[in-house]
Parts: structure tokens; C-alpha cells; sequence
């Protein structure tokens, strides 16, 4: 494709433009350029995903415009939270050192007991490196309790008082230290009598000076004053003078009395009491904060944060700073507020800013010395200033001027009005995050955090179990305080209890309380140390995979946006306020701005229903019943449904919003009474949320939207948009060549838009574009004046981007749309003069208006080979691709028992067989290499016999781990004959008297065992010394029981995902017809005589003569059975297999092995179903017949009966009730059963709208049931699905509320691998069967948004099972292009 535009004489993408100009890609020197006018401004979606104006030339010039930016937290543990390093050695009292042992108390087993021995109180003491008027938290466990209680002091003045102990658990003091000397756990006399471990002691409370009788607590600070002395904490040095702060406080427990908060010189919080956070912004006049009691006081403090605000900006008298506004009070004539945005003289800005609180005076923008108009009332203002001196943006007040401020921004714009616009859709978005700033958030090791309480790490978590005691775990990390920050927690285990997570000092929040991984956002992260803890109460769950990153905003996931050429009409806005809500009539409802909105800005409203009657927020703009109106809307949190862009009373326009901003539209032509309206959001009908964040509204005399015109006050128009003149008759050829172009149309309105090559007049042209008819493409061609190719045809939508070329030379004129040739001319003349290409149709008139992505001329009619690569639709990546490797991690799958499948080699293998092989050389081909041999053996065509002393191989074998080792014994020597198998030293197992005869074979033997220890090897060595045994293909391989591993199956020729239902073997011996559960007529076995189709050396002969038999029967009713078995010619070829009933009614078919062919015999009481022999490989055969039988009888035979005389090699023989054989189940001395197979709940990524589900493969049988995969919403009520329904037929269906929108059942042999994909798209639908479009449908709906959420192997729910065998499974969130469903089936 690349190439074969680089071959274009004339290429236009949309890759650049100049005022004026759409520049071409060929040719360079811009002799391809499009003439460009629109004489306005106008809006796009840039590469990022924001709406912008196309004159705009910088970002925001603005720092910290909304005056949110908090710097870094000014205060060191405001949460009192933090602990110093652990002060005790052995506490954990690991050995008996370190500790004095007084009045009888001991030391043993991990515990110090304080026992009273009438010698005093019994107590333990250790000198640790305390300070003196520092504080500490003192922990311990007991461990042992009979009875009493427990003083901690430090010997002096410094005590506890005795705790009463409540039992065996954790218990904890902190105590201000007010003399230096030992710390002391004392027992109290003669009631003691238990013992305690796991002491701690660590500082706390440190950075703070408390004075009086304040005390640290358990996360908070006691301003303590019983008596109404001095009680105070304060933390010194923190503010600079002159700087503005946001101080924030948490009481969080009030016993009484009132406290104040000072800088030292200023007062700023006076007389608070109620448990409540307490918020001020201030200017410091000191550099302390300092908290003190007033009167007798008892309250808690915690969470005491100071941040730097109003950064960048300065302030004059009558301007503060307060919560996300600048404050103007009672300002002076010409008072500012003012930041150097390095404006450049000359230059014109645009300027935005909104005014909050307004209650007198005036507020005006002024960009160097150029002043805009002063504004006297609440909104958003935005106009246009040249900067004529200086570099500062300015904010002044009028005279006596109280108001707010917020939301400024400046940017750079250029007054250029013929800007052409590339615009980008198609996007996804995630987060843009910074690098990882956790260390060990796997918790690979007990390392990197510290704990408090309890709380373990270990085996990959954090295990929170606290029986209310204080519990967290914390990590110290760097470079995140003052940033936004993403956290995400993992909840591995859930029991009871939350968990909440803070960065020290600053604002918690809570974890889900489930299992799950969980995210929180933090703004402006109040420190560098994380902390998780429980929040209260009872606590048990395990947490994983802890991250810490900077939030950066959202960003567009890479490659997953297009841009094209945007070119639209006139159309003019008319809201006159398109962002600013303020200036609704709001009913029952409140408004709040500040909110982030498509432009990157924080300009958009909320909205919330408060109660009362018609909860709406409305513009009466004069409008009339034709408009089309459009919002942008998304929700604060999860989905619900509101009515958006409504005409009066009119609840009809309920749209489904979500967390992601989405432009919603109401198209006009209503007759609704009120019409002049314009409610943006009304609340009432089936609304189904209660708030709603929107933002761009507006409403144009157009029947579709087109891009967003902001306004400001009044209506406002963009001018439409022409794209003429480009190229010259040097870069056309008027006798042949290609017009090219991928296109969309703004809407199917049924207007003609038109792109073509003329001679600047309709006499002369080739051109493409939308005819006037539905969804319809028109290619024409005129030379002198007469119309000499006109052809039209119908697409399915031409919104959407298609790929279209118009092929023009003398009596060879193609059209090509998306791939496919769609038509011929053989008879068109040719245009001359052609010397230019122009958005029109060749004259100023019927302009495309649409979406281009590329435009290409070609001098030269392309082949078709190239015209179909050139116009082949972009390639859709899809969201599911089956991988044959991940079925068991990418579905639910289950089965529960034991299978077996047809592995790569072609060799019948168990699913419980797995593991590499461990023996080398274990076929001899190379002599006895690898092995150690003790005595004289001998080697003899790749066989070994086994030495006198024995035969080893040394190699590893773990314990606990269970392992199947298989031989063949080749010849035998005597009835006594046979060999021992030693795992190298295990117990070892043998195989008794495989020596059947003295010069017979003996066949191959499996053992199966599991390992009670380390072993190095296998040993084989003769039971009988005197007996010779020789052995081959020994194999040793790690053996599991896997009941629910997918079955990757080859029978079908290649690979496939086999599912089957679930069937019983009848037969009780499927490989030893020597065994007396088979009966013998006049015919013989003789055992292990082949190499079976499993690859062992375990089929047997069966000697038979014409009509002997050889049957086993089986308890059994009546109904559908299947028979089978493995057959191979010896020296006869024919025989019969088949079922026998009570009443001697047969069921047979007769085998030709040698031609591969059989017919069959039904007795009275049969119904034939299905007869088939397939091939095996090496010569083996399975065949199979089933049918109905109708006989109630207490008995089935499986019988095999001679036709000549002669020998064949027989194995697995397989009696089902089922209506079709299914894959191999053996068994030995019992009927075995294979369970369902079900593969469910995949969640893919599922586009509920449009899409393409692809499935290769075959059924098992053509039986008559339904067979399906499905997409579904975890029901068949609403649901997509594809399979197999009534005899020889694939079906597929669409349902939406259980009600087929599309469905088509078309006939071909299911049981032959075919390939078929259903298509779905509103108003198009259609079904492809290897390679042919078999059916559409071109009406119909489709689901909302995020309806489909499931894939599963049945039909939506567990009902209709898919089985069969599938060999590719794909699905596409797109609806495919004819040409690629055409290539994807066929075969």
C-alpha cells in the first residue's frame, strides 16, 4: 500500500498545512497543494484527544491558573503516626541475655515469665537508649496468662500504672519519658502469673515540643489540660514570612474544652472543639505552627498539614489566596493580581478567566497595558488581547471589589482565519503514569516496610489479622509529596475489617472491602511515606502487589487515534453560552464548576438533582423544531442513563453516559411543543444517576452535528470550508490513470459530495463522492461535455472511512470500493484538459464536505492486482485470537476426569501423560550408551538384555512427584521369568512372570508410582537370575493427573481444540481381549503383538475364521449406541464389527481395511445413525457405526465376527450410548466415563455495537443439536452466537432481549472443517461460509455499549454446549470489510 502511493503523481494525507494551504505529500515543490479558505476559526480534536481551536499556537501560558498547586507538606508526622527505630535487643526473648531478671521472674521458650515466688513483684529490665522528654510507644505481647496484671515504667518517676490484663494478646502504652533510667514490666504481687514477648519500644511523636500535659496518643495528639494549665504542641521553623499557606486539622475526639492554632504571631484557628477537619488560608506572619489548649481542655488532634499555595502568582493588598479561587476583598481601584506568563509584545492572547462570589465592584483582564472589558457579575469571560507592553498577565479590581477568581489561562493565538484542520478520532485512552516508586510491593521479602501491630509478611502478602489493635504497614518512598499519585492495591483475601490508605499527615481513604485489585487517586500527596492500616475494628485480609506512581492525566493509548482533512459547511452555534452554565435556568438542581473538560481545561459543571418537581437545567436560545443539538457529558462515577439535549418535556432523549466523556446528540425535526429550549440535562423520566458532568453545548441549523463552536455571549458561526486547485496537466494525464481517495461522509443527509480531476469545468472530469440516494458512491466520468460513466452504488454506511478508486482509460474504466472491484466501463471516452484536483465537482459547486485520509492521482490505469491493494480496507487487530497454549487461563474450563486426545506424532495419548522424557538411549540405538551395566549383557538390534546384576540409569526423580516408566519386554525365558524396576533406592515394583513362554513376547508393561523420596535413576534387573530377559523402549516421564487440561487433538489432520460431551465406555476391557470379559467363538488371542496406536506394544492378534466371533456384552437399554475399534490388517483384511441385542438384531458394518471402504447391515430393531472407518496412520483404522435401537433390552454385545479365515490386530474397542463415537476411553476391569467438557466466562475486550465473530472447524456429528460459541451479557437474553443447529446446518443469531434482530441457518456438511464469521453493525448484518457471503440483513439494532461482556463454548449460559473441534477462534471489535470476511473464510 506504502508503495503504491509513493507511485502517485499527486498525494495528500493529512500530515501538514499553512494559512491558506492543504500541503501535499507528491510532489515536493508544491505544485500538488490545495488552495484552502474558510475566513473564520474553527475547532478540531487534536493528536491527544482534546478539542482546540486551530488558531491556537501554546499551551496554557498559566501556572497554577485554577490556584490548586500545593507545594510540598511544610510539617513532619502531622499524623503522629510515625515510630523511630526499635529500641530493645531480645525482645522476642529469643535466648536469656540482655534482660535482669528480678523477684523470681525467668526467661524460657521465647517468652519471660513473671510468676510471684513471695520474693516481690516479679519483672524483667533492660537499659535501653531513651531521652529524656521524649515520647514512646511501648508494645508487648502476653503470650501466657493465669492471672494478673502488668506496670510498665521507667524506673523513676515515668509509670503506666498496672494495665489490666484481659488475656493472652497484644497490648500497648506510650508514656513521655521524664526521667532517663531502665524500663521496667513489672507483675503486681501475688496475683501474677503469666508471661510476655514480642517487646518493642519505639519513639514517637517525633518533630513536635509538647508542653504541659499534651500527650501522644495511638495517630493523634492530646492537648491535655485537666485543670485549665498549660497544655500546647508545636512544631518550630516550618513557615516562611510573607508566603501563603493552606493549613489543614483533624479533631478527632472532643471531651471537652476549645483549643486555638497560631503561627506564633497570628491567630488562625480560634476556639475549635467539634471532631470535624478545619481548613485556613493564611499569609505567615511567624514560622511555628502551634496548637494550645483554651480552659480545661480533653480533645484529640491529628492530620495537621501546611502547604505552600498561590505559587507563581503575586499578590496585592485586598487579594488572598483561598480553596482553588484567588479572594478579592473589599479590593481598591487597581489593586492586582499578577504572574509574568512571558507574554511578547506584539502578540495576540487569548484570555479566560471566571469570576465566583461576585458582590461589588469589578474585575478586568489586562495583558501588558491593553485592558479587556471589566465584568461586574459571575461567569466565564474570554476575549482576545494584544500584548503592547511587559510580560504579565493581570487580574484588577475596580473600586470596593469582593469577588473570586479562578480558571485563568492565557494562550497564544494567531488571527489567521484560513487554518486547515487535521482532526483525530478513534481514540482509547490511559493513564500516564510515572516510573514505580514502591519497592518490594510483591512482598518477595519481609524487607523495605515497616510494620506496626498485627500484621505479617510472608509467602508473597501482607497479612492484616488485628483483633482491633492499631495495625499498618509503611514504606518510606521518594519524590512523590505535593505530586498527584496513583495507588493500586491488590486484595488477595478477604474475611472482615477495611483498610485505609493515607500518605502521612494527609487525607485517607478506604479500600473496597473485597477481593479484588483496587485503585485510588490521591491529589497533591502530603508526603513521601505511604501508610496502609486498618481503619477500626476486627481486621483479616491479605494484600499484594502494592503501587506507588505520579499521576500525569490521561493520555491516548499509542497509535489507537487517526487523523483526517476536516472539511464541513457553514454552521453557526446558538447557545450563546456554550460552556459557562451559570448562565442556565437551573431547576431543582445545583450547579459547580471547576471539573476537567474535553479542551483540557477545568471548565466543565456539574450538575446535581436536588428534590422537587422537573429537575432540569435548561437555555431558552429562541431555537425551532429543526436543530441538532449536541453535548458532551460523562459522569462522576460508573453508568447510568439521563436525558441529554432534550426539548421541553421532552424524557425521550435517555442516553447510557459513563466515566469517559462522550458527545451525545439529539437530531432535529421534532414537533414537540417548547422547542426553543435547550435543556442540557434533565433528570426527569427513567433517568437512573442523580449528577452529571457536561460541557460544549450547543445547537445548529444542520441535520448532524458538526465540530464544536464554543461561544461567549453570544451565537457564533463557522464559515464553510473549500479545498480547490491542486496540481497541473504535468501531473495529470487526461488519457488514463487512478483518482483515489479514503473517505467519510459527515452524515448520510442525501446531499452529493464530490472530489474530483477537471479542467477547472463540468465538461471535462473524473470524479468520486456521495450520491443523493441512501449510503450510496458515485463514479463518473465526463468528456466534452457529455457524461460518458456514471455509475452508483450502495455501501453500508458511508460515515465510515472507505477506500474508493476510479480506474479511467479508453473502454477500461473499474470501480473499486474497499477491496472489490464493483463495476466496469468498456466503452467510456476519455476527458481532455484535465489540470486539476479539487474538493467539488469540478466547479464551485456540490463541495465535499466529509473526512479525507488520503487522496491520491495516478498518470496510469493500476491493475487490478494493485487497485485491490490499494483500496484493501486498514487491517483490524482483534481482541481475541484463540491460543491454543493459554484455553485453560483465557476460559473456565472444566471436565473432571481423565481423557485421551491424538497428539502431533498421530499416537492416541492420555491427558494425564505428561512430562519430557528422562531416559536417554532408552530404544539401545546406540548400543548400551548412557546406561551402566552390571554383569554380561547383550545388544542385539536395538534391544538390550537385561545383566545378571542389573541395568541403571542415573538421572533425577523428586520426591512427592509421581512418574510412569514403561518397557517392552521383547523375549522371555521361562514361566518364572520377569524384571524388577528400582527407583535407585525406592521400594521397588516388578512386573511379574512377563515371561510368558520360553521364546514368546511378552509386551509392554507401564508402572505408575510416586516417589517417597529423592531418587537418582531407575534400576532393571532379572526376578530370576537364571532366566534371560530382553527389553527395549524404556521411558520414564513425570506423570499428573490432569481431570481439566484442554485437549489439543490432531485426528482431524491437524491441530484443533477438541471439547466432547460426556460418554461412558460400556466395555470393560477396551485392550485385553485375552481377558474372559470377551468371549471367544472358535477364534484366538494372542497378546501384545503390535504397537497399538498409543504407541505401545499392546495391540493384540485376533485368529479368526469365517462367521466365529469374539463379543463382550454390557449392561445397557435401550436408545442411540456407538461401537468401535481399532483395527489393523494382518494377513486378512475384511471382518465385521458391530452391536447385537436381546433379540439377536445386529448393527454391523463390513470392514475392507485394504480399500478403506465397508457397507453396513441394519437388523429389524436398528435405526442406522453414522458408519465410518478413519485413519489412524501405520496402518490402523478406527471404525465405527452407531444407530437407534428400540429394543428394551438389559444387554448390548460388541461383537467382532469373521469373514475368511485369518489373522487382524485389534485394540481399543469402545461401546457408547451415544449417537456418534467419541475419542478413545479406556478401560481395564470396569466401564470408565470421559465427564462434559465445558469451556466458559473468557472476558474479552467485546464491542457491544459492532464486530465479527470467526470460527474454523468441524462437529463431531451431524446430530441434530445445537452446537454454540457465544458473546453474551451472561444470559441468552441478550446474546450473539455462531454453531451448528438442525441436521447439516451453521447457524448463527443475534438477540436483544430475547428477540432474534438477525438470524440465518445455512446447509452444508458440518462434520467438514469450514470456516464461517458473523458480521454485526446497526443496519448490517451478514453470515460468510468459507469464502461466500451466504446471507444479509441490512436493518436491525445492536446492543449499547458494554452490554456484551462474556465469550463461552455454549450459548450464553451453560445450555447448548459447543462440541467439536475447533481450529480457530477469532473475534474483531469491528464489523469487517467484504473483502476481508471474503479472505478470512475461505479455505
Amino acid at each position: 500500500m506504502a508503495n503504491l502511493l509513493d507511485e502517485a503523481s499527486i498525494l495528500l494525507t493529512p500530515t501538514a498545512y499553512n494559512n491558506g494551504s492543504m500541503l501535499a505529500v507528491k510532489p515536493e515543490n508544491g505544485d500538488g497543494d490545495f488552495t484552502f479558505s474558510r475566513n473564520s476559526a474553527a475547532t478540531r480534536v487534536n493528536a491527544q484527544g482534546l478539542v482546540e481551536n486551530v488558531q491556537i499556537l501554546s499551551s496554557n501560558l498559566v501556572s497554577n491558573g485554577d490556584f490548586s498547586q500545593e507545594g510540598a507538606q511544610e510539617v513532619s508526622n502531622g499524623s503522629f503516626s510515625q515510630e523511630g527505630s526499635e529500641q530493645v535487643t531480645n525482645g522476642n526473648f529469643a535466648t536469656d541475655t540482655d534482660w535482669d531478671k528480678l523477684s523470681g521472674a525467668t526467661i524460657s521458650s521465647g517468652q519471660a515469665n513473671l510468676v510471684f515466688n513471695g520474693l516481690g513483684n516479679p519483672a524483667v529490665k533492660q537499659n535501653i537508649p531513651i531521652i529524656q522528654g521524649k515520647t514512646y510507644k511501648i508494645v508487648f505481647n502476653v503470650s501466657r496468662w493465669v492471672s494478673g496484671k502488668l506496670e510498665v515504667y521507667v524506673s523513676g518517676d515515668t509509670r503506666s500504672g498496672f494495665i489490666v490484663l484481659n488475656g493472652v494478646g497484644q497490648y500497648e502504652v506510650i508514656l513521655k519519658i521524664n526521667t532517663v533510667a531502665d524500663v521496667r514490666f513489672v507483675g503486681n504481687g501475688v496475683a501474677s502469673d503469666f508471661s510476655i514477648d514480642n517487646v518493642s519500644v519505639k519513639e514517637v511523636g517525633q518533630d513536635w515540643d509538647l508542653s504541659g500535659d499534651a500527650q501522644i496518643t495511638e495517630n493523634s495528639c492530646r492537648i491535655y489540660s485537666p485543670s485549665g494549665g498549660y497544655s500546647a504542641v508545636q512544631q518550630l521553623n516550618l513557615l516562611t514570612i510573607g508566603k501563603t499557606y493552606k493549613l489543614s486539622i483533624d479533631i478527632t475526639e472532643n471531651n471537652g474544652g476549645l483549643i486555638r492554632v497560631s503561627d506564633g504571631t497570628t491567630l488562625l484557628l480560634d476556639n475549635i472543639s467539634s471532631v470535624n477537619t478545619y481548613t485556613k488560608y493564611f499569609t505567615a506572619t511567624d514560622t511555628k505552627i502551634w496548637v494550645y489548649r483554651n480552659g480545661i481542655t480533653d480533645i484529640s488532634i491529628s492530620n495537621i498539614s501546611v502547604k505552600e499555595v498561590g505559587q507563581n502568582w503575586t499578590l496585592e493588598t485586598g487579594w488572598s489566596i483561598g480553596d482553588s479561587v484567588a479572594n478579592a476583598t473589599l479590593a481598591s481601584n487597581g489593586t492586582s493580581l499578577y504572574q509574568n506568563a512571558s507574554l511578547i509584545i506584539g502578540n495576540l492572547y487569548e484570555i479566560t478567566y471566571e469570576i465566583k462570589n461576585f458582590v461589588s465592584g469589578e474585575i478586568v483582564a489586562r495583558c501588558g497595558n491593553t485592558f479587556g472589558a471589566f465584568n461586574s457579575s459571575n461567569g466565564i469571560y474570554k476575549e482576545q488581547l494584544v500584548c503592547t507592553s511587559g510580560s504579565n498577565i493581570v487580574i484588577r479590581t475596580g473600586a470596593n471589589t469582593t469577588a473570586t477568581v479562578t480558571n485563568i489561562s492565557v494562550i497564544e493565538i494567531t488571527d489567521d482565519t484560513n487554518l486547515p484542520r487535521i482532526n483525530y478520532e478513534g481514540f482509547s485512552y490511559q493513564d500516564a503514569l510515572g516510573s514505580e516508586e514502591v519497592v518490594n510491593g510483591d512482598f518477595a521479602t519481609d524487607t523495605n516496610w515497616i510494620k506496626n501491630g498485627q500484621v505479617t509478611i510472608g509467602g508473597g502478602v501482607a497479612y492484616f489479622d488485628s483483633d482491633g489493635t492499631f495495625t499498618q504497614i509503611a514504606q518510606s518512598i521518594s519524590g512523590v509529596s505535593g505530586k498527584n499519585v496513583k495507588v493500586v492495591i491488590e486484595i488477595t483475601e478477604y474475611t472482615q475489617g477495611t483498610l485505609k490508605v493515607l500518605f502521612s499527615g494527609g487525607t485517607q481513604q478506604n479500600l473496597p472491602n473485597s477481593v479484588g485489585v483496587h485503585t485510588l487517586y490521591f491529589n497533591n500527596a502530603d508526603s513521601d511515606t505511604i501508610n496502609i492500616a486498618r481503619l477500626g475494628g476486627v481486621t483479616n485480609l491479605k494484600i499484594d502487589n502494592v503501587s506507588v506512581k505520579e499521576y500525569l492525566g490521561q493520555e491516548v493509548v499509542p497509535n489507537s487515534g487517526c487523523g483526517s482533512w476536516l472539511l464541513e459547511p457553514q454552521s453557526t452555534n446558538l447557545i450563546p453560552y456554550s460552556e459557562d452554565f451559570s448562565q442556565f435556568n437551573a431547576g431543582n438542581v445545583t450547579i459547580e464548576d471547576g471539573y476537567s473538560s474535553p479542551d483540557g481545561g477545568n471548565n466543565a459543571y456539574k450538575v446535581t438533582r436536588v428534590s422537587g418537581t422537573s429537575p432540569s437545567i435548561s437555555f431558552n436560545a429562541s431555537l425551532s423544531s429543526t436543530e441538532t443539538r449536541t453535548i458532551w457529558a460523562r459522569t462522576t462515577n460508573g453508568t447510568g442513563d439521563v436525558n441529554l439535549c432534550s426539548y421541553y418535556q421532552n424524557t425521550n432523549n435517555l442516553f447510557t453516559i459513563t466515566e469517559d466523556w462522550q458527545r451525545f446528540e439529539v437530531n432535529g425535526n421534532t414537533t414537540s411543543a417548547g422547542e426553543s429550549n435547550f435543556y442540557a440535562v434533565d433528570f426527569r423520566g427513567s433517568t437512573t444517576i442523580t449528577e452529571v458532568i457536561i460541557w460544549g453545548a450547543q445547537a445548529e441549523q444542520l441535520s448532524y452535528p458538526t465540530s464544536y463552536i464554543p461561544t461567549s455571549g453570544a451565537a457564533s458561526t463557522r464559515l464553510k470550508d473549500i479545498a480547490t486547485n491542486s496540481g497541473n496537466a504535468s501531473l495529470i494525464n487526461s488519457e488514463e490513470g487512478v483518482l483515489y481517495a479514503e473517505l467519510a461522509a459527515l452524515s448520510n443527509d442525501g446531499t452529493t459530495r464530490r472530489l474530483a480531476i477537471s479542467d477547472g469545468s463540468t465538461s471535462n472530469r473524473v470524479f468520486i463522492g456521495y450520491d443523493v440516494s441512501t449510503n450510496s458512491v458515485q463514479f463518473v466520468v465526463s468528456s466534452g461535455g457529455s457524461v460518458v460513466v456514471n455509475q452508483t452504488f450502495t455501501i453500508s454506511d458511508t460515515t465510515q472511512f472507505n477506500k474508493l478508486a476510479l480506474k479511467y482509460k479508453l473502454n477500461d474504466c473499474s470501480f473499486w470500493i474497499d477491496g472489490v472491484e464493483v463495476g466496469t466501463d468498456t466503452t467510456a471516452l476519455m476527458p481532455i484538459g484535465l489540470n486539476e484536483v479539487m474538493f467539488n465537482q469540478g466547479t464551485t459547486s456540490r463541495i465535499f464536505y466529509g473526512k479525507n485520509k488520503a487522496l491520491a492521482v495516478y498518470k496510469t490505469a493500476l491493475t487490478d492486482a494493485s487497485l485491490r491493494s490499494l483500496t484493501y480496507p486498514p487491517a483490524v487487530a482483534t481482541t481475541f485470537d484463540l491460543n491454543f497454549n493459554t484455553i485453560a487461563d483465557d476460559f473456565t474450563f472444566t471436565r473432571g476426569s481423565e481423557a485421551t486426545f491424538v497428539n502431533a506424532q498421530g499416537l492416541i495419548q492420555s491427558t494425564n501423560e505428561i512430562g519430557s522424557e528422562l531416559v536417554t538411549n532408552g530404544d539401545f540405538t546406540t548400543d548400551s550408551a548412557n546406561w551402566f551395566l552390571t554383569g554380561t549383557s547383550f545388544w542385539v538390534n536395538s534391544s538390550i538384555e537385561v545383566p545378571t546384576g542389573g541395568l541403571t540409569q542415573v538421572f533425577t526423580l523428586e520426591n512427592n512427584k509421581t512418574y510412569k516408566i514403561t518397557f517392552d519386554v521383547i523375549q522371555g525365558s521361562g514361566i518364572n521369568g520377569g524384571v524388577y524396576v528400582n527407583t535407585n533406592y525406592n521400594s521397588p515394583v516388578f512386573a511379574d512372570n512377563v515371561g510368558v513362554t520360553t521364546t514368546g513376547v511378552g509386551g509392554t508393561y507401564t508402572f505408575i508410582f510416586t516417589m517417597n523420596g529423592s531418587g537418582n535413576g531407575i534400576t532393571l534387573t532379572r526376578r530370576v537370575n537364571n532366566q534371560d530377559i530382553r527389553i527395549d523402549n524404556v521411558s520414564v516421564k513425570e506423570y499428573t493427573t490432569a481431570t481439566n487440561t484442554p485437549r489439543l487433538d490432531y485426528s482431524t489432520g491437524s491441530e484443533a481444540f477438541l471439547l466432547e460431551p460426556q460418554s461412558t465406555n460400556l466395555v470393560t476391557q477396551s485392550e485385553d481381549f485375552s481377558n474372559v470379559a470377551w468371549t471367544k467363538l472358535n477364534s484366538t488371542i494372542v497378546s501384545s503383538q503390535e504397537i497399538s496406536p498409543n504407541g505401545s506394544l499392546n495391540a493384540d492378534r485376533l485368529n479368526i475364521l469365517t462367521n466365529t466371533w469374539l463379543y463382550s456384552p454390557s449392561t445397557a437399554s435401550n436408545g442411540y449406541y456407538s461401537v468401535s475399534v481399532f483395527a489393523k490388517a494382518g494377513d486378512i483384511s475384511t471382518f465385521k464389527l458391530g452391536i447385537s441385542d436381546n433379540v439377536q438384531s445386529e448393527l454391523i458394518i463390513n470392514v475392507d481395511l485394504s480399500n478403506e471402504t465397508f457397507t453396513t447391515e441394519v437388523g429389524s430393531s436398528w435405526t442406522l445413525g453414522d458408519a465410518k472407518i478413519e485413519n489412524y496412520g501405520n496402518g490402523w483404522y478406527r471404525c465405527s457405526i452407531s444407530g437407534n435401537n428400540t429394543v428394551t433390552s438389559t444387554s448390548k454385545l460388541s461383537l467382532i465376527r469373521g469373514v475368511e479365515n485369518g489373522y487382524i490386530y485389534i485394540w481399543g474397542a469402545q461401546l457408547e450410548q451415544n449417537s456418534f463415537s467419541t475419542s478413545y476411553i479406556p478401560t481395564s476391569g470396569a466401564s470408565a466415563t470421559r465427564n462434559q467438557e465445558l469451556c466458559t466466562n473468557a472476558t474479552p475486550v467485546i464491542n457491544s455495537e459492532e464486530g465479527t465473530l470467526y470460527f474454523e472447524g468441524s462437529a463431531l456429528a451431524d446430530d441434530g443439536t445445537f452446537r454454540l460459541l457465544s458473546f453474551s451479557d451472561g444470559t441468552s437474553v441478550n446474546r450473539v452466537y455462531i454453531g451448528y443447529s438442525s441436521v447439516d446446518k451453521i447457524t448463527c443469531s443475534f438477540q436483544i432481549a430475547s428477540s432474534a434482530v438477525y438470524g440465518f441457518d445455512f446447509t452444508t456438511d458440518i462434520n467438514v472443517n469450514s470456516k464461517f464469521a458473523l458480521k454485526y453493525k446497526e443496519n448490517d448484518f451478514a453470515l460468510w461460509v468459507n469464502g461466500v457471503e451466504v446471507n444479509s440483513q441490512s436493518s436491525g439494532n445492536t446492543f449499547p455499549i458494554g452490554t456484551l461482556t462474556k465469550m463461552q463454548f455454549t450459548s450464553g449460559t451453560v445450555s447448548s454446549p459447543f462440541y467439536g473441534n475447533t481450529k480457530d477462534l477469532k473475534y474483531y471489535p469491528k464489523a469487517l470489510a467484504d473483502v476481508q470476511l471474503q479472505d478470512l473464510t475461505t479455505l
